[in-house]
């Protein structure tokens, strides 16, 4: 028999579109012979984050929106918006600190696979970066800090 259900909402992306998604967990009570009635609970699935809103999909496109396409999170939040979804500065300031963290792994891995090299190819275009301290002129931005080998 049923007793109760768990409810958890996600926001998710779909090109163009933001989703809600909805996980539905049952709460079961079961009463073996002869013996006291059990409660079973389905497991819920892993999130990426813990006790985070968001889902692997919004984060990849608030990540490669804000680092690929330069496109500076007061301007995702206002996209965001205009779909219905209010989401505060500082909560998708801490979800792209959050993805950061999560990938540190996987950037340790890749520097150790380029140190294998003694010859690099990158692009090292920068992009305009506003500066309060310089007002006159808009600086190109590139910043490349490897730890030592």
């Amino acid at each position: 028999m049923k007793i109760e259900e768990e409810v958890r909402e996600t926001l998710s992306w779909k090109p163009g579109e933001i989703l809600v998604n909805r996980t539905v967990v049952m709460f079961i009570a079961i009463q073996p012979l002869r013996r006291k009635e059990i409660i079973i609970k389905a497991s819920l699935p892993v999130r990426v984050i813990n006790k985070c809103l968001a889902d692997p999909a919004l984060f990849a496109q608030i990540t490669v929106d804000k680092l690929v396409d330069h496109k500076p999170l007061n301007r995702q939040i206002e996209a965001f918006k205009r779909n219905g979804v209010e989401i505060p500065y500082s909560t998708m300031a801490d979800w792209v600190g959050l993805v950061a963290k999560a990938l540190i792994p996987l950037g340790t891995i890749h520097l150790k696979e380029m140190y294998k090299y003694i010859y690099w190819h990158a692009d090292e275009t920068g992009i305009a970066v506003l500066d309060r301290a310089k007002q006159e002129e808009t600086p190109k931005g590139l910043s490349l800090d490897l730890p030592d080998r």
